[in-house]
């Protein structure tokens, strides 16, 4: 999602690390991939391939998380869960 929301042309880890999609991002992206059929997926820039079937359910978990949660944005991770609990485990 972040990929498509930058629109990049290659992966770049560094690009979407800790890049904050606010909700309404989030929703909007979601209206996208639902207007879209796979092909037209596809074609977006950022969007791999492999994903473009199964994109739509992904952004709908997230807008659904960050409604639930009432958050206001979340911010991106490139690199996984693990490294996530340990870059939080790092800040204590």
């Amino acid at each position: 999602m972040a990929a498509v929301h930058l629109k990049l042309f290659d992966d770049d880890p560094d690009k979407v690390q800790g890049l904050r999609l606010s909700t309404l991002v989030v929703e909007g992206m979601l209206a996208k991939f639902l207007e879209a059929d796979v092909i037209g997926r596809r074609t977006m820039r950022g969007m791999e391939a492999q994903r473009a079937d199964v994109i739509p359910a992904g952004a709908a978990i997230f807008a659904r998380l960050l409604h639930r949660m009432d958050a206001s944005e979340m911010i991106v991770c490139d690199r996984g869960v693990r490294w996530g609990l340990a870059y939080e485990l790092a800040e204590k």
